[in-house]
Order: structure tokens, then sequence, then C-alpha cells
């Protein structure tokens, strides 16, 4: 990337990034040092023409999400919480990973951005 002067890196993270999940004692502490080195090399590339990135994901419709709420109980209780009261499905991340990796997001980087049916409470979130 540096030699070429142009690259792009998109992280799936967690919205644990910036609002800790109870329990997650080191989910929630690793994937923050992730999104904080990230964070850090952005800074240091950034003038090469490389963008970094990090995408806050919430609760997606994956085999991982079906089996964490395989019962119709368990995920009814899990979309509750969420504002859309639904998961999000993968593709409608892709948008968002496409243009973070085109030309048109040359000045986003060091960013990461929530996807998650307005889960995370947060204002700058």
């Amino acid at each position: 990337m540096r030699a070429r002067r142009w690259g792009r890196i998109v992280a799936l993270e967690s919205i644990s990034v910036k609002q800790p999940i109870p329990t997650l004692v080191l989910s929630n502490a690793f994937r923050t040092a992730v999104v904080s080195a990230l964070k850090t090399l952005s800074l240091e590339v950034a003038a090469e023409g490389i963008t970094i990135n990090s995408i806050a994901t919430g609760l997606v419709e994956t085999d991982r999400f079906r089996a964490l709420y395989g019962t119709a109980e368990k995920k009814q209780e899990a979309l509750a919480r969420i504002p859309m009261k639904r998961a999000a499905t993968p593709d409608e991340y892709a948008p968002l990973v496409v243009f973070l990796c085109g030309e048109p997001a040359r000045y986003v980087t060091g960013q990461t951005i929530s996807i998650d049916g307005g889960l995370t409470a947060g204002v700058f979130g």
C-alpha cells in the first residue's frame, strides 16, 4: 500500500468498542484495543493515501446470531433492545464497505462508524 501510495483497510468490529457489553470484559477490552491501534496507524499512513476505518456492528442475521439466539424468545429479547426492532442483514453493510474502500472516501480515515439500528446509546456513537 505504501509503495502504491493508495490503500484501504476496513475492520469489522462490534458496538462494544463504543458501548461495552455487560459480562464481555475481555472482548470489550480487546476489540477496543484493536480500534485504538487502527486509529493510531491511520494517523501514521494518512499522508500516503492509505485510509483505515472501522465499522461497529450491531446484531447481524448470521449463522452465529442464529446459534446465540436460537429460540424465538431469546431472539425477541435481543431485538427488543434495538430501536429498529430487527437485526441487520449482511448486505446492509456492503454499501458502507464499498464506499470506504473507494476513491470517494479518500478523506475519511481513522473513523469508527456504527451500523447498529440505533442500538448504541451515545450521542457521538
